[in-house]
């Protein structure tokens, strides 16, 4: 079996997989769960590991081909070298397998990721706003000082801005919510 790397069209992933899973590919597609708020509702939905990414497997006796994969609605292309389709090596696909848990029967299936893999370590950025989430400043919002792990600093470093004047001030890292994970550049 030959691997290939598929780029599709935005949070398209889900739906390419199972398009080509019915049309007979052997299909790589690592999920992963991801809180989820919409109208003051949380939930956890499943979202691709890899971002408009998937992998499919293509079988020569069964006649399949890059063309075809390339014509399946949500794919934007199979990925490319100068010398043609970019073939994904088998130890690759196995090394992704064992990132994952799969969910279903030897026919198909999802290939979910666990949350200690899942998520990278997230970081705060000098210039991010944040809320404060607990203490005597709780429900104000903020701005970091200094750049600082989410998940590994004890405190965070911030700029308190009320009534008009700018104060200096130190917040525990799991008492702050990143609000927006754009840099703001007046820090």
């Amino acid at each position: 079996m030959t691997w290939y790397a598929v780029h599709t069209k935005p949070k398209a992933e889900i739906a390419v997989d199972h398009q080509l899973w019915m049309r007979g590919y052997e299909t790589l597609c690592l999920l992963e769960r991801r809180p989820w708020k919409h109208a003051r509702k949380e939930t956890t939905v499943l979202r691709a590991h890899y971002p408009r990414y998937l992998f499919a497997g293509l079988s020569e006796d069964q006649g399949h081909s890059v063309a075809e994969i390339n014509r399946v609605p949500g794919v934007s292309t199979v990925v490319y070298d100068a010398s043609g389709a970019l073939e994904v090596p088998g130890e690759v696909i196995e090394e992704l397998r064992g990132l994952a848990d799969h969910v279903g029967d030897e026919r198909g299936g999802q290939w979910i990721v666990p949350d200690e893999k899942a998520r990278p370590k997230e970081w705060l950025y000098a210039g991010q706003r944040v809320r404060i989430a607990s203490g005597p400043f709780g429900g104000l919002y903020a701005t970091v000082r200094e750049t600082a792990p989410l998940d590994g600093a004890t405190k965070i470093l911030l700029w308190l801005e009320a009534l008009g004047s700018r104060t200096k001030l130190q917040a525990p890292a799991d008492g702050v919510e990143l609000v927006s994970p754009r840099v703001r550049f007046n820090v």
